[in-house]
């Protein structure tokens, strides 16, 4: 199909460009010759793709990790103005996408971050999750979206899935934004469901309140250090933790973490 789609690319219409690469994405199918094939000819035409179209592309391209810097230039030149008719969906993926791959566009976030600011009620928690995520990564300033999502991920915390509150704390770290009242309620939030964080999540959350100077006596509790001495690891989430230690001695805080843990993460990091 990749091979027979890619020669015949030029005669494919918007929706059918924009529906093949999505769902070889979704499939986690790369297929090299029809995304090169994509990328030639789906600039000249962007222009008469959808939002969601136009969205859906660039998340394919960024979900395959496939470089495609001249679609996604054409896709910020033809999303930008009219970004105030895209749908939340819409949005939160051209976001995501962009900071995924990579491509920096000051005046696509810009628009970006008036635009969604203004809407954020109506997105859906992992939209929210989705373009706080994409914000933080990008790098691009943008205090005002910042703070109003603060607000907004802190009315409906209960909405959202495990991965997507220790994202947002991540993010949130990244940024360097002081956003405390938030912190609060995503402790209370995170300890309540502890039980259902991967250990990828724990990490983060523990890295994440670390980073923003917030000792949480709610969430570092013994249930956290339960769950943290039965996990297993991954090198780069040893180091998170082994950071999180090293916060802990700095401000004289006691640690939950067991100290077998403990020495399990500063052997990763000695011999990294």
């Amino acid at each position: 199909l990749a091979a027979a789609a890619s020669t015949r690319v030029g005669t494919l219409g918007p929706q059918q460009m924009s529906n093949m690469a999505w769902a070889f994405a979704k499939a986690g199918r790369a297929s090299p010759a029809f995304f090169d094939a994509l990328a030639v000819a789906a600039p000249q035409r962007l222009h008469q793709f959808s939002s969601q179209e136009v969205s859906n592309t660039v998340w394919a391209y960024a979900t395959l990790e496939h470089r495609a810097p001249a679609l996604f230039d054409a896709a910020s030149r033809t999303a930008t103005p009219c970004l105030d008719r895209y749908s939340t969906q819409a949005l939160a993926n051209i976001a995501w996408a962009f900071a995924k791959a990579g491509v920096r566009s000051p005046l696509l976030f810009e628009k970006l971050a008036s635009v969604c600011e203004d809407r954020l009620p109506l997105f859906a928690p992992q939209e929210l999750a989705q373009l706080t995520w994409a914000f933080a990564r990008s790098g691009h300033a943008a205090p005002n979206l910042f703070a109003t999502l603060a607000r907004e991920i802190s009315a409906r915390l209960p909405d959202f899935k495990p991965q997507e509150l220790s994202s947002m704390a991540l993010a949130f770290a990244n940024t360097h934004l002081s956003v405390p009242a938030l912190f609060d309620v995503l402790a209370a939030a995170v300890s309540e469901r502890l039980d259902e964080f991967s250990p990828q999540a724990l990490a983060n959350c523990a890295w994440a309140f670390a980073a923003v100077d917030f000792p949480s006596t709610v969430l570092f509790q013994a249930r956290f250090a339960e769950l943290c001495s039965a996990s297993e690891f991954q090198q780069e989430e040893l180091f998170q933790l082994h950071q999180f230690q090293l916060w802990c001695r700095e401000h004289k805080v006691q640690s939950p973490l067991e100290q077998r843990l403990v020495a399990r993460c500063e052997q990763a990091f000695v011999a990294s």
